[in-house]
């Protein structure tokens, strides 16, 4: 019987041993079912049912050929018609939005995200298409008619008279282009034979080689060469700005560097949100993570420090987002017009002294700010409450109020005793006894 009690706690406890997960997956007490794929993308699906000791993957790892790897790592993560980005806005533009117009979005930055091409816009299934092949893009379309009515002959200008059936490409002047093959275009007001077209007007094939020529030789050619010379060279990889800043961000202003409205034209700076390292762009998150001695770098700092401006330092509302690559105050430290972290005390608006207590007259009295409401008296016999009362003068310890004066507690007892023997004086028991006085 014991060989065989010893035999069934073996198979129980071989039978509840947990298995070991294969390559680098690692056992999670609660995980999914399925874990996340390359192929969901940036941003998968999110379940909420939880499968007690499964083998899967740690978070922000996604699983790949039966090993887990970082997002970033993903081969093909975004499709042809977006990139993948570090830091996305956390509002891209989508169809549903057209027309674009100014939105408010947080200042936020979302990681492992794969940002549409320019001239793309996110449909409602998250996949990046061409602006024009949005239903709300074609449904703002112009209604065309196939019927075309002929215009009257007063609507063409001069030299030119209604087709319709024109080439579709008309004789423009200084162009190279042929006329096209087809056959018709769309019918309007075209040149008559022998004029060409130039700035909306038809004028002469001779006029047309000539005159722009002249035009260009006195007038356009010296504003050319001007806009030439004018030209900056940048060096290094400077960019050249039409309306920049004298003095370009740089990585000792910080992660959140202050921003001018001040417009300087052709001036060599970066582009946002590069900065100035050693002559040259770089990305902020490049820059050398140095924080000055009264702060320390972090990852992910709160949106709403605390500044001098926000005395006396009250609870706020403020929105439940990650800063990321900040330098954060250390602990009695707030930041100060110049976004940088001096102590509380030294604040403008923290007050230099604390505000001096009023003197009492009454060398046996001192001034409290919460005494009780109803003082010590002598011969009182009622607990006095624990509540603060209007900040007055009140007696010292071990002294008491009699009469509006603050006498000390030995002499209350005297003054009780000779009380007792002024009113046993004036009303007498009937029955008379020696009383002891002491």
């Amino acid at each position: 019987m014991i060989i065989f009690f010893l035999l069934f706690e073996l198979f129980v406890i071989t039978k509840h041993e947990p298995e070991s997960c294969p390559n680098n997956l690692k056992r999670l007490e609660c995980g999914s079912s399925r874990p996340h794929v390359c192929a969901d993308g940036p941003r998968p699906p999110t379940t909420f049912k939880c499968v007690k000791n499964v083998c899967g993957c740690e978070p922000f790892q996604v699983l790949h050929n039966n090993t887990c790897i970082p997002y970033s790592e993903c081969p093909n993560i975004c499709d042809k018609n977006s990139t993948y980005t570090d830091c996305d806005t956390a509002c891209p533009k989508k169809c549903s939005d057209y027309p674009f117009k100014p939105k408010r979005c947080t200042r936020q930055c979302i990681s492992n995200s794969c940002a549409c091409n320019d001239g793309y816009v996110l449909n409602a299934t998250k996949k990046c298409i061409r602006l024009e092949d949005c239903p709300e893009y074609i449904a703002l379309l112009p209604k065309t008619t196939t019927t075309t009515k002929k215009p009257k002959k007063s609507k063409c200008k001069r030299n030119m008279f209604y087709s319709s059936c024109p080439n579709p490409k008309e004789v423009i002047c200084l162009s190279s282009k042929n006329q096209s093959k087809k056959k018709c275009g769309r019918p309007k007001c075209i040149c008559k034979k022998g004029y060409a077209k130039y700035k909306n007007k038809c004028i002469h094939m001779w006029e047309c080689n000539i005159f722009p020529t002249m035009i260009f030789l006195f007038f356009l050619f010296p504003l050319v060469l001007t806009a030439k010379l004018k030209k900056k060279k940048c060096p290094n990889n400077l960019v050249l700005l039409h309306c920049g800043s004298r003095r370009p961000h740089k990585c000792s202003d910080g992660p959140n560097p202050p921003r001018t409205l001040e417009c300087v034209r052709n001036v060599c700076g970066c582009v946002y949100p590069d900065v100035l390292h050693k002559k040259r762009c770089i990305p902020h998150y490049y820059c050398p993570r140095k924080c000055d001695r009264n702060s320390t770098y972090t990852n992910c700092d709160t949106a709403c420090p605390l500044k001098c401006s926000d005395y006396p330092f009250k609870p706020k509302p403020c929105t439940r987002q990650c800063v990321l690559n900040s330098c954060a105050c250390k602990d009695g430290y707030v930041l100060n017009d110049k976004n940088k972290c001096i102590l509380k005390k030294d604040c403008p608006e923290y007050p230099s002294r604390p505000p001096k207590k009023p003197r009492c007259k009454d060398r046996r009295k001192v001034f409290s700010e919460c005494p009780k409401k109803e003082e010590d008296r002598c011969f009182s016999s009622k607990l006095s409450s624990k509540e603060c009362g209007n900040p007055r003068c009140i007696c010292k310890e071990g002294y008491a109020r009699y009469q509006k004066k603050c006498i000390r507690l030995s002499r209350c007892k005297y003054i009780s005793a000779k009380r007792l023997k002024e009113d046993l004086l004036r009303n007498p028991p009937k029955k008379r006894k020696k009383f002891p006085f002491y």
